[in-house]
């Protein structure tokens, strides 16, 4: 039987290709992640939003020009590519929580809440919408369900907190930046806090990272411009995994960070 082609709907932006030719959402989730994973590439990625997930909810009043919801999106690109992919997996942040979840930051809850009105959907193709329901119905029933995707599934991947923690790892941080053996110039501050509390603190800390690094060495020649915090976050998510990726004693330490473990159940491909 012919390999199952997964899609991945992921939080994030396309943006323009870097200097190397590559664009940085794609290379993150198809060289990086995959690679990590041990596990086949996705066979598309798709850029997706908080608002494509809320649009999912009838009662939830649509801002102008909200745009189209997940179900809806999912069911025209599947027409799009000429049913290109089989199955798909949704990745977002669990911050800022979803407005139909208890702000209590329950990964359980917000993975319920999508599950429940993709099952509500008259978009999706009636296959998908059939497994949908079969997967909340084994949830329910404390079924065991196996850890890899099927034909015409979707499955969730909230990842906790944010993507970003991925790479809070301080000690290749500061290697990275060439901050090793060097103490913070006067007046430029490393950043205490390396754990996420509140929406963008990942992107926060590590533009602090490398403020600092700038400001102790002018000399200091990064290939990413913009900030991680504004206008280039992908860009630098992925020159910092490829980094991390060339320092062998760190690779496992990727490896077995909870988003890389999902990812590496999910594409554990079942017929």
């Amino acid at each position: 039987m012919s390999q199952i082609r997964v899609a991945l709907f992921v939080e994030g932006a396309i943006t323009p290709m870097t200097q190397r030719q590559r664009e940085p959402l794609q290379e993150i989730w198809c060289n990086h992640v995959a690679n990590l994973a041990e596990r086949q590439s996705w066979s598309h990625v798709f850029p997706i939003s908080k608002q494509h997930l809320e649009n999912l909810d009838p009662n939830h009043p649509k801002a102008s020009g909200a745009g189209e919801a997940l179900d809806q999106l999912i069911t025209r690109q599947l027409c799009m590519t000429n049913n290109a992919f089989d199955a798909a997996v949704v990745a977002w942040d669990l911050l800022p929580p979803l407005h139909g979840v208890d702000l209590s930051r329950c990964r359980r809850q917000e993975v319920q809440w999508l599950m429940e009105r993709l099952r509500e959907s008259t978009e999706l193709p009636v296959e998908w919408k059939k497994n949908v329901g079969e997967w909340l119905s084994n949830t329910r029933k404390l079924k065991a369900i196996g850890p890899a995707i099927r034909r015409g599934e979707i499955r969730p991947l909230c990842m906790d907190p944010e993507f970003e923690s991925v790479l809070l790892i301080q000690k290749e941080i500061r290697a990275i930046l060439g901050m090793n053996q060097k103490a913070c110039k006067k007046g430029a501050k490393w950043p205490r806090q390396w754990s996420i509390e509140n929406q963008g603190d990942g992107k926060r800390i590590l533009q602090a990272a490398i403020d600092a690094a700038k400001q102790t060495n002018s000399s200091n020649q990064f290939p990413v411009r913009g900030t991680m915090t504004e206008t280039a976050p992908n860009e630098w998510s992925e020159w910092f995994l490829r980094r991390m990726r060339q320092r062998n004693e760190i690779v496992e330490d990727l490896r077995s960070h909870p988003i890389v473990r999902r990812v590496a159940d999910l594409l554990s491909i079942s017929d």
